[in-house]
């Protein structure tokens, strides 16, 4: 399927029947995708077979300057094979945004990123902490650049000092997931209102964990306390963080090793002066 976004040329592959392709979309990502239903499984080899023979054709067919991969595994991974098949020597860059990084763990996953990396000519990560494990791996420093993500805080998040803002609303955004930390900030929501029962937490977002975090706050006997807005849009948030007193973003290093690469709901926090 091909489609313009911005000006720019959007080529989307098939990997599946239509119905069923699913596991790229939002929703966690695709590591959560596979861990909130392991059928999921079963769609990853089609994934894979689906991406590579779209950039082999992409590479066969057209002149490429430049292959600049998001992810190691699978997407530079991809770009290294496809380059091998299709014959062709392209500079790689390739851009770990953390997932792949710290949960994708083994043997044979690490060795699979070494490979990427030592094919790549040049690696960007978006914080100093993952450029250290990655410098860890045996790679040369002058390879890795930080290079966060970026966050609009010339027009979209900015102060705005004609809305009032919340005393007592606490406010979370991010996706639904283990990384995140929501079920921290939800276990403790009993101990804040024993000293602030005014309080109340915004929870911005959706994801795999939506269900299971609504039933904590239910068994805990907070769920008036606790609003769960899910999937709100970008251009909505700014009104978010305007009126919230506190935004609250409690990271954790996930079970799979997997932990929050550069975490952009704390600027955009910031820029709205929350």
């Amino acid at each position: 399927a091909l489609e313009y976004m911005a000006g720019l040329r959007v080529i989307r592959f098939p990997y599946f029947f239509q119905r069923w392709e699913t596991l790229a979309m939002h929703g966690g990502g695709i590591l959560n995708k596979l861990k909130s239903n392991p059928i999921n499984y079963l769609l990853v080899p089609f994934f894979l077979i689906g991406q590579l023979v779209a950039l082999f054709r992409l590479l066969r067919r057209e002149r490429i300057d430049l292959i600049h991969a998001h992810w190691i595994i699978p997407q530079g991974l991809t770009a290294v094979m496809g380059m091998i098949l299709a014959r062709r020597r392209i500079p790689l860059l390739c851009t770990s945004h953390g997932g792949d990084l710290f949960a994708l763990r083994g043997n044979i996953l690490k060795r699979l990123k070494q490979f990427v990396i030592n094919r790549s000519d040049m690696v960007t990560v978006v914080s100093r902490a993952m450029r250290e494990v990655i410098i860890d791996m045996g790679v040369s420093s002058d390879k890795v650049h930080v290079i966060s993500m970026g966050v609009d805080l010339q027009n979209l998040f900015t102060p705005d000092n004609s809305i009032k803002r919340s005393a007592n609303e606490l406010i979370f955004v991010g996706r639904l997931v283990e990384k995140k930390g929501v079920r921290l900030l939800i276990e403790a929501m009993p101990t804040v209102l024993a000293t602030h029962p005014e309080a109340c937490l915004t929870v911005a977002g959706s994801g795999p964990l939506e269900s299971e975090l609504q039933e904590l706050a239910g068994e805990l006997r907070i769920s008036d306390r606790v609003n769960f807005r899910g999937m709100v849009p970008q251009s909505k948030l700014p009104e978010l963080y305007r009126h919230a007193a506190i935004a609250v973003f409690p990271f954790i290093v996930a079970k799979s090793g997997d932990q929050e690469g550069f975490g952009l709901v704390q600027v955009e926090a910031m820029g709205c002066g929350c």
